[in-house]
């Protein structure tokens, strides 16, 4: 497989990633005033997508009839501090950056909804093995331990093409 094969494959792969994103929090946010997610830079800056989700999952933490568009940064800080505070989620990003930049980051946007999306879908799964009563507690994995993880730097550099499964990692 030639370079180029290589990164147009990587390439495709993070497409689909940022599409399938997307698709997902556009399923979580139908039906919420002024959000409108279609990609993941602009649709997030305004911190109501940010709200929406968290509220689609945990109602009770956010009143997102309260909430209004021109608030950029309170909109921004309230989903920060409730998904830190009350989810376990790190603050990957900083209000003042959305507000800053006309167009946000897009990996920064990418990195922070795909860990709403890995640990709201664990507490989905969590809460829906508990009405079952077979909920086994399982301990908080941060973002910064997984990338230390040297296992899931493995499995991740496997996914990714970069290396053979039978491969040594190093």
């Amino acid at each position: 497989m030639t370079t180029n094969a290589k990164s147009d494959k990587r390439s495709s792969k993070i497409l689909r990633g940022k599409e399938a994103l997307i698709e997902w929090s556009q399923q979580q946010t139908v039906g919420y005033k002024n959000v409108h997610v279609c990609n993941m830079t602009t649709s997030w800056r305004n911190g109501l997508a940010f709200c929406a989700i968290i509220h689609r999952f945990k109602p009770d933490f956010i009143d997102f009839n309260s909430l209004s568009k021109e608030d950029i940064i309170q909109n921004n800080e309230l989903a920060f501090r409730i998904a830190e505070e009350q989810l376990g989620i790190p603050a990957l990003l900083d209000p003042q950056d959305l507000i800053c930049m006309e167009v946000p980051d897009e990996l920064s946007i990418m990195t922070y909804v795909s860990t709403l999306y890995y640990h709201l879908s664990n507490l989905s799964n969590s809460e829906d093995k508990t009405e079952t009563g077979s909920k086994k507690e399982k301990p908080r994995r941060y973002l910064f331990d997984i990338l230390a993880d040297e296992e899931y730097k493995r499995r991740y550099k496997i996914k990714q093409g970069e290396i053979n499964e039978d491969d040594n990692f190093a």
